[in-house]
């Protein structure tokens, strides 16, 4: 079998028998011959179709192709983690609180103990105390508790994306190695020197392929079990999570609500308020409302301006919302007949 018109120049190139544009006119994926005085160190860059083209050539998942694509575009929506896992995360105690330092801790604990001065505060962070903490912030100051939330995801994913990154660049880098092929643009370019390409050619015995066919062939079978998209939340809590930018955004919103707290009149009225209806019934829980048979109801958010709480009224498959005050919230539970309309028609 004839030997491919590639193969014929790399070897007329070094005998000085033809020239740089001779390789470049050789296939339609070399991209730029770099030229050396030593003929053999000569470098081609070769370009794949697109990353995946490469990746999948060097025996990548297609699962790890999606997530190295999403990975290293700037433009891509993917994340590590989403907002509502953030936040589930954060009303459980396992997140944000581990990541402030000893100042914000500070006025964390200055700010918990005005707003639920009945709860001891001192071993925070600490998981159950976490709990707590994330609840008063988020009924209370939810806009700045959120601002901080979003923050804490901003960093996460900036973190992640550089550790995987990392990851990705060594392993692939590593594999590329091993035949003396190098990155010259992530992920659809790679360069090699004449001389060592010449050997590939007289080492496998293909000397009849093109370029990418003999790429192929030298990573043909290969299973390289990576998995970096399985292991992607794992990198996300294991990067190099940017402390100080993070904490700097976070003394931010504890500023606000700290001048909030001195200026607003208000608040301590809505602390009693708050905790009066919630040391009998928590938010988010449903109850059998006690005059009013077939009837559950549940405390979904309480606003501090109007002093009121918003309630969720259940009965088969019918529910209505209604916001009332504290008056009328236990008039609803204990006297349900003096509300007309829906609330005793649920």
């Amino acid at each position: 079998m004839a030997s491919s018109e590639l193969f014929q120049i790399l070897r007329k190139y070094v005998r000085g028998q033809a020239d740089r544009y001779d390789i470049e006119r050789t296939e339609p994926s070399i991209h730029r011959v770099v030229e050396n005085p030593v003929k053999g160190l000569t470098k081609i860059q070769f370009e794949f179709k697109n990353d995946e083209e490469l990746l999948e050539a060097l025996g990548v998942s297609q699962d790890d192709v999606f997530f190295v694509n999403h990975v290293y575009s700037p433009h891509s929506n993917w994340g590590f983690t989403d907002e509502s896992r953030v936040f589930e995360d954060f009303e459980q105690g396992y997140i944000v609180f581990y990541e402030l330092n000893e100042e914000n801790l500070e006025t964390m604990n200055f700010i918990l103990k005005v707003l639920d001065p009945n709860y001891d505060y001192s071993d925070l962070p600490e998981e159950n105390t976490n709990k707590r903490a994330a609840e008063i912030l988020l009924k209370v100051y939810p806009k700045q508790t959120n601002r901080i939330l979003d923050d804490y995801h901003s960093e996460f994913e900036h973190a992640a994306t550089q550790k995987a990154m990392e990851i990705i660049d060594e392993e692939l880098t590593e594999e590329l190695k091993k035949n003396e092929f190098t990155v010259a643009r992530k992920w659809d370019t790679v360069s090699i020197n004449v001389g060592e390409l010449i050997m590939l050619y007289l080492k496998t015995g293909l000397v009849w392929l093109s370029f990418k066919d003999l790429f192929k062939e030298l990573y043909k079978g290969e299973d390289q079990g990576w998995n970096w998209s399985e292991q992607s939340y794992e990198w996300g809590y294991n990067s190099d999570f940017d402390k100080e930018s993070f904490n700097r955004d976070v003394a931010w919103q504890l500023d606000k609500i700290k001048d909030n707290i001195e200026e607003d009149e208000n608040l301590p009225k809505f602390i009693e308020f708050y905790n009066r209806i919630t040391k009998k019934f928590k938010p988010m829980v449903m109850y059998d409302l006690p005059k009013l048979k077939g009837v559950t109801f549940m405390i979904k958010d309480f606003d501090k301006d109007e002093m009121k709480v918003e309630v969720i009224l259940r009965k088969d498959l019918k529910s209505i919302s209604r916001k009332v005050s504290e008056e009328n919230f236990y008039k609803l539970l204990y006297q349900p007949e003096l509300f007309a309309g829906p609330f005793g028609d649920v």
